[in-house]
């Protein structure tokens, strides 16, 4: 009898583990232009006047190539504020915009620098750099969310998205299809 108890105990441990490293976000990618030896790229949550305050992972960008894994801890609730349609500006999603459900977010954007003391962190002395994120011809919009969510616009823009981290893959022309990933290793940065 104990050895059934440990046993479900186990099984419930490696499925709780299974589940938590399922909810991890792994992006792999290039920087281009091509970058002197030192550059990082960095993800950010945004403060309230759009300007980059929390480095959340960075990665060393070597031979022009990156990889970054998002925590599988929540954002911080200062960085979170609530969906709704006017919080929505998203690339390519326009007209009547309609959330179903109503967790807080927040939005990671893609910064590179020089690590110029080689720390492995951004310091205030070194100038970061906002990066375009592109997946072929498909935007990316990095989430955080608290709670699920369901987001649909014109054009045919429908999306349901999970609590924690989304990636969200954004192709727009005559519809715009929204699509949330689970890996991505084809990430195309440029610097702006």
């Amino acid at each position: 009898m104990m050895a059934r108890a440990h046993l479900k105990i186990l099984i419930s441990s490696l499925l709780a583990l299974s589940l938590t490293s399922a909810s991890a976000l792994t992006l792999e990618g290039t920087l281009n232009p091509k970058t002197p030896s030192g550059m990082r790229v960095g993800l950010f949550t945004l403060g309230p006047s759009g300007k980059p305050a929390l480095e959340v992972v960075s990665s060393a960008v070597r031979d022009g190539k990156f990889s970054l894994l998002l925590p599988n801890t929540p954002l911080e609730a200062r960085f979170l504020g609530q969906l709704t349609p006017d919080a929505v500006s998203w690339s390519g999603v326009v007209g009547v915009i309609k959330v179903t459900g109503t967790p807080k977010f927040g939005e990671l954007r893609f910064f590179s620098y020089s690590d110029t003391n080689s720390n492995a962190k951004r310091d205030s002395g070194e100038t970061l750099s906002e990066t375009l994120a592109q997946l072929g011809r498909s935007s990316l919009v990095l989430l955080y969310l608290d709670g699920p969510s369901k987001v649909n616009a014109d054009k045919g823009f429908e999306v349901s998205l999970k609590a924690g981290w989304n990636a969200l893959s954004i192709e727009a022309g005559r519809t715009v299809k929204g699509t949330v990933l689970e890996r991505i290793n084809n990430l195309e940065l440029n610097a702006l």
